[in-house]
């Protein structure tokens, strides 16, 4: 009976999304968002495909399985990233010399480029100190990104309900039960990809919050300009 059990996903945005996808491939799955596909912070992210992170512009951990993963996911949702090459320009010296470091250890992946040349390249982005420049990179539409994973699982069979929000879950002898504000739902395996949205149900885990990404929009930016990724 257990393996008849569906795998409950929490969560409709990017984690959620991708999960399901993933799982549905092998595995009966319901997706269970208390709002809406890519509600919270899905919603409103940046979507930058940038390997090199962080204040020192550290290049990710497992960053090429990442970015893999992440061409295999755009492809089944049919929302391929827009390659414009991500541009970070740089704070200060200090965060100048890391920057030197990063390229100098990928120099296959990304360009230091001192602030003569940054400004002659991109005379509409300030890069006082300079700037890295990461070919590959690029953004991508989160929210169009989790709609298509979804309608991708959904046609592997996946369900989607919308509105639902969960309240907690309890272990049964072979199974747990996921229990909402619409009723109790059994599953094979709970997975929660909440994100931004609080869940009274986690508090009792040791989990912090980790920044995520800030906007700001300037209409005058030519066509065909790159992805920018702060400095700071």
């Amino acid at each position: 009976a257990v393996a008849r059990l569906p795998v409950v996903v929490i969560g409709a945005g990017i984690g959620g999304a991708s999960a399901a996808l993933a799982i549905s491939r092998s595995h009966p799955v319901v997706v269970i968002d208390a709002v809406g596909l890519a509600a919270g912070a899905s919603g409103v992210s940046a979507g930058l495909v940038n390997a090199f992170t962080g204040r020192k512009a550290a290049r990710g951990w497992r960053g090429t399985e990442a970015r893999r993963a992440l061409d295999r996911l755009a492809d089944a949702a049919g929302a391929p990233m827009r390659a414009s090459g991500v541009l970070r320009p740089v704070g200060d010296e200090k965060q100048a010399r890391a920057f030197r470091a990063s390229a100098s250890a990928w120099p296959e992946e990304a360009l230091f480029v001192e602030a003569e040349a940054a400004r002659e390249r991109w005379p509409h982005i300030e890069a006082f100190h300079g700037a890295l420049w990461i070919p590959a990179g690029g953004h991508i539409d989160v929210p169009r990104l989790v709609r298509g994973a979804l309608d991708a699982a959904g046609r592997l069979g996946a369900e989607t309900r919308l509105g639902v929000r969960l309240l907690g879950w309890r272990d049964d002898t072979d199974h747990v039960v996921a229990i909402t504000d619409q009723g109790d739902v059994p599953a094979s395996h709970l997975v929660l990809c909440p994100g931004a949205t609080p869940l009274p149900a986690l508090g009792a885990f040791p989990f912090g919050r980790v920044k995520g990404q800030t906007v700001t929009l300037d209409a005058r930016l030519p066509a065909g300009a790159p992805a920018v990724a702060g400095g700071t």
